[in-house]
C-alpha cells in the first residue's frame, strides 16, 4: 500500500503544471503592454511557449520592481522580459533568449552628432526608467564610476519627455521600444536616434532560484521555445508585431524603405 501511495505522489504534477503564474510590466511596447495586440510581442511569445508546455498562463501586470521582488520570493513562477546581469544571475535562473535587441541612444534632435563613442556620454545625464538596469555592462560601469549622472523616471515615454525638455541628455533602450515611446509622446520629430554606440543584448524569461521547481520549469520552457522557433510560429509573431508597429509610425531617418522591418528582427 505504501508503494502505491508513493507512486501516486510521484505521478502528481507539480503545483505550477496546470497554471503558470507570471508577471510583466505594462508600457514596454512593442514587447509588453495591456493596450497592445495580445499583450505585446514577447507576451505573445511567452503565452505560446507556456501553451506548448501544456500549461495555461496567469499573467499579472506589475511595475518592474514589485514584480521582481515578488518573484524573488517565488510568489510568481517567472518574469519576462529581463536583461541578464551578474547580480540577477545570483538569484534567478535564465531561459534561452526570448529576443535580441539593438540598444540605441536617444537624444534631443540636433544633438545626435555629438555622440560618436561611449566616451562622448561622459558628463551627461542618463534617464533610466524605474526598475531598469543599464542596458549593457559598459553603460553600467559608467554609471558605477559616476561618469554619467542618472535621472530616474517612470518609463521610457517619460524619459523621452525629459530629453526633449533638457532635464536629461539621453536615454537608452532598443530601437523598437524607443520608437514606440516617441510615437506615444508625439516626439518623433524632436528626439533622435544614435545607433551603433552600444552592443546588442537579449531579453529573457527568468525564474527565482528559490522556486522549488525552477530548474525543471526553465528546462521545459527552453524546449517549448525551441519548438516554437522550429515551427516558424516564433518568426510569424515577431514580424506581425513589428509590421503592426511600423504601420503606425512615421519614417525614422535611420530606417531604409527596403528593410525597416527586417533590420529590427533577430532570429535567435
Amino acid at each position: 500500500m505504501r508503494w502505491i501511495v508513493l507512486a501516486a505522489l510521484l505521478m502528481t504534477p507539480p503545483a505550477w503544471s496546470k497554471t503558470v503564474k507570471l508577471s510583466t510590466d505594462d508600457g514596454y511596447a512593442p514587447y509588453t503592454g495591456q493596450k497592445l495586440s495580445r499583450g505585446g510581442m514577447v507576451t505573445e511569445i511567452v503565452q505560446e511557449v507556456v501553451s506548448g508546455m501544456g500549461h495555461s498562463m496567469d499573467l499579472t501586470w506589475l511595475p518592474w520592481r514589485r514584480g521582481f521582488e515578488k518573484a524573488r520570493q517565488a510568489q510568481f513562477d517567472g518574469l519576462f522580459p529581463y536583461l541578464k546581469t551578474n547580480d540577477r544571475e545570483k538569484e534567478f535562473l535564465f531561459s534561452e533568449p526570448l529576443y535580441e535587441v539593438r540598444n540605441t541612444v536617444f537624444t534631443a534632435k540636433g544633438e545626435s552628432g555629438f555622440y560618436s563613442s561611449l566616451e562622448s556620454l561622459h558628463g551627461k545625464t542618463y534617464c533610466l526608467p524605474l526598475g531598469w538596469v543599464p542596458a549593457t555592462p559598459e553603460l553600467a560601469e559608467m554609471v558605477q564610476k559616476k561618469h554619467v549622472k542618472v535621472f530616474e523616471a517612470l518609463n521610457t515615454a517619460t524619459c523621452a519627455k525629459m530629453v526633449n525638455s533638457g532635464r536629461a541628455d539621453f536615454f537608452v533602450t532598443d530601437d523598437a521600444q524607443g520608437e514606440a515611446a516617441l510615437r506615444e509622446t508625439g516626439l518623433v520629430e524632436k528626439v533622435s536616434l544614435v545607433p551603433h554606440l552600444l552592443p546588442k543584448t537579449q531579453l529573457y524569461f527568468i525564474v527565482s532560484r528559490s522556486h522549488p521547481n525552477g530548474v525543471e520549469l526553465v528546462k521545459k520552457f527552453n524546449q517549448s521555445l525551441s519548438d516554437l522557433k522550429k515551427s516558424g510560429t516564433y518568426e510569424k509573431i515577431v514580424l506581425r508585431h513589428l509590421r503592426s508597429e511600423g504601420a503606425a509610425t512615421g519614417e525614422f531617418p535611420r530606417n531604409s524603405k527596403k528593410n525597416s522591418v527586417k533590420k529590427s528582427y533577430s532570429a535567435l
